[in-house]
């Protein structure tokens, strides 16, 4: 196991280098750049002056150059500086556990909703509640998460005035920006788990489950459901990736702290180097996700051979 763990993490290496070059290259294609946003928010530079901070930022060296001081700055540890002269990695640390935070909340909304849901339509297959269970999830899919977060707003924060407008920190301004964000994807896994429990209750170890004298509930929670999850289990980490992406739109709407938010207001500054870092962190989060999700494999199913992998 451990050494499947060290590779999996030295495999990480290359992705992230790629994803840093890709990242870096994607930046030069946003138009304008930190001093031309400055000028456009009203400040007064003359064409001398401009230069000069374009000079101090690095904005005028070769493409090739600033990738180069780019990449041997992660090396370092060191993901550059704001156009305020303060450090990327600060200001990204600073955020982050915001938004994870806010993306384990809508994981644990589209957990406890999805889950739940999946096994009630896969033991109801075929029946009103199936259909029920299925029309709910294809409902909750459907609704863009901007639209259910201004819905959410207007209904429990406007009219009725159990939580706050704006998300505080606390655990009512959690609530809504939390359940806006993991509806989504508690529809996508009600919809998995039926499919695989579905599968997962025709095989013969259930069969012999049953024959032993087995309720239908321990037969469908303890042996059904635990192999139905290897399946979900992927999902789960795509779905945090999701939940990271849709977060920069949670977060804005909802006025909440974050990388998010941070990216938004990155995007209207032309601070490309935070940009950078901070869209960089969340990439490293997710590949290191991915590692522990491979890992998990093997705690929800001991056939699984890591070191085969």
């Amino acid at each position: 196991m451990l050494r499947y763990i060290v590779s999996r993490l030295a495999l990480t290496i290359p992705v992230l280098v790629g994803a840093a070059i890709l990242i870096f290259l994607l930046m030069q294609l946003v138009p304008g750049d930190a001093v031309s946003a400055r000028m456009a928010g009203g400040a007064k530079l003359s064409p001398e002056q401009q230069e000069l901070m374009r000079e101090a930022l690095g904005l005028n060296r070769p493409l090739l150059v600033q990738l180069g001081d780019y990449l041997w700055g992660l090396v370092r540890g060191d993901l550059g500086r704001s156009v305020s002269g303060r450090s990327v990695l600060g200001l990204v640390g600073a955020q982050i556990p915001s938004t994870l935070i806010l993306v384990a909340a809508g994981m644990a909304v589209a957990l406890v909703i999805g889950i739940p849901l999946g096994v009630l339509a896969a033991r109801r297959r075929n029946t009103m509640v199936d259909t029920a269970a299925m029309g709910t999830a294809v409902l909750g899919l459907s609704v863009p998460q901007f639209w259910l977060g201004l819905m959410l707003i207007f209904l429990f924060a406007v009219n009725l005035g159990w939580f706050p407008v704006l998300s505080s920190g606390g655990f009512d301004g959690l609530v809504l920006p939390a359940v806006s964000l993991g509806l989504a994807e508690a529809a996508i896994l009600a919809r998995l788990v039926r499919s695989s429990l579905i599968e997962s209750l025709e095989q013969d170890y259930i069969t012999t489950a049953r024959a032993k004298g087995a309720s239908d509930s321990r037969v469908t929670w303890r042996h059904g459901l635990r192999n139905a999850l290897v399946p979900v289990v992927t999902m789960i980490g795509l779905q945090i990736g999701n939940l990271l992406g849709a977060s920069v739109v949670i977060e804005t709407l909802f006025g909440r702290q974050g990388v998010g938010k941070l990216v938004v207001d990155s995007i209207l500054q032309r601070e490309l180097a935070v940009l950078q870092g901070s869209i960089l962190i969340l990439a490293s989060i997710f590949v290191l996700i991915n590692v522990v999700v491979d890992i998990f494999y093997k705690v929800l199913d001991p056939r699984v051979k890591l070191g085969a992998a």
